[in-house]
């Protein structure tokens, strides 16, 4: 049974959610069709450059993203914060990128009713229901223009999975940028195109060398990757978090057997066992669980939405038993 969204999607209890949407048509419509012939890996790169502008316009900030051939995965975090502290012509102007047809409309009331006007878009661009809305409405309307056709492109709503902690947070994006080498359409992260991490592992541009180990603008940075310790950041090491992928990467790659050398240091951090590590990123359909996180943090949300258990519990308990 479909729950409302209220129920996932708490920003009380975390910013962090993992977020999946899935075509509706038979697969491959966002990769090669295997019926006509026809190509639309285009429409993977649709999305990663509708994602980056969404990014600049929403206070929701990614962590991790990858798009597959018919579905896409989203780790987002929302900053309910940021939307507060924007001016009334800040607002204003994300509104009028959003929508072109509402700006001329704002502009034309008076200071007041405008300002009154404003407060419930200074909540939309802080939703997550919203900006997911203004990703896949995009896409489907641009796919079914080009399909020469109308109807669904999507699967009903996306699908949302709280993500309650470090670990889950860290745990779930390794997930998502792993996705084509689960998939065995990669056998490397530098060859995993249309994902987070490839993003954050292209060269960069920039003359500075300060700048030029910074995260890509439109992504969340790691730890190592700010000066200021107040900046929203990842709670880990860009070099510790590539080298967990390229670790468990070779170990899921189809037809390979688990590594037998030592584990990396992350594995520390994130409090796992690395057998249990393995097989949890070997897993597909991570997203079905209700929510991610260690044992006491599901037992606070079960608590909390007044229920003896969540969907998720027992992989949690194998996965973070040393947490």
């Amino acid at each position: 049974m479909a729950q409302l969204r209220s129920a996932t999607v708490d920003l009380d209890t975390t910013p962090y959610y993992h977020c999946v949407s899935r075509c509706v048509r038979r697969a491959f419509l966002c990769g090669s069709d295997p019926y006509t012939g026809e190509s639309y890996e285009h429409r993977k790169d649709w999305l990663v450059q509708r994602l980056r502008t969404l990014s600049e316009l929403f206070a929701v900030q990614v962590c991790a993203y990858a798009v597959m051939s018919n579905h896409f995965h989203l780790v987002l975090r929302v900053d309910r914060e940021m939307a507060r502290a924007w001016s009334d012509a800040e607002v204003l102007e994300r509104v009028g990128r959003l929508f072109p047809g509402r700006k001329a409309h704002l502009e034309a009331l008076s200071k007041r009713a405008r300002h009154a006007a404003l407060a419930p878009w200074r909540q939309r661009l802080s939703s997550l229901s919203w900006m997911m809305r203004a990703l896949n409405e995009h896409i489907a309307r641009r796919a079914n223009r080009e399909d020469q056709c109308t109807g669904r492109f999507w699967e009903g709503r996306f699908k949302s999975q709280p993500l309650l902690d470090e670990q889950a947070l860290l745990t779930c994006m390794s997930y998502v940028d792993l996705n084509p080498v689960r998939a065995g359409v990669a056998g490397r992260l530098e060859q995993a195109h249309f994902t987070s991490i490839h993003q954050r592992l292209q060269p960069s541009t920039e003359p500075d060398p300060e700048r030029s180990t910074a995260a890509p603008p439109h992504l969340m940075p790691f730890a190592d990757q700010v000066a200021d310790s107040n900046t929203p950041q990842l709670p880990m090491r860009f070099d510790d978090y590539v080298e967990l992928l390229q670790w468990t990467g070779r170990s899921v790659v189809r037809g390979r057997a688990p590594l037998r050398g030592p584990a990396p240091a992350a594995m520390a951090h994130l409090a796992v066992q690395p057998h249990a590590w393995l097989s949890a990123m070997s897993l597909h359909g991570l997203e079905r669980f209700a929510a991610l996180g260690t044992g006491p943090q599901l037992q606070a949300l079960a608590q909390r939405n007044d229920k003896r258990w969540v969907r998720g519990m027992r992989f949690a308990q194998r996965l973070f038993a040393a947490a």
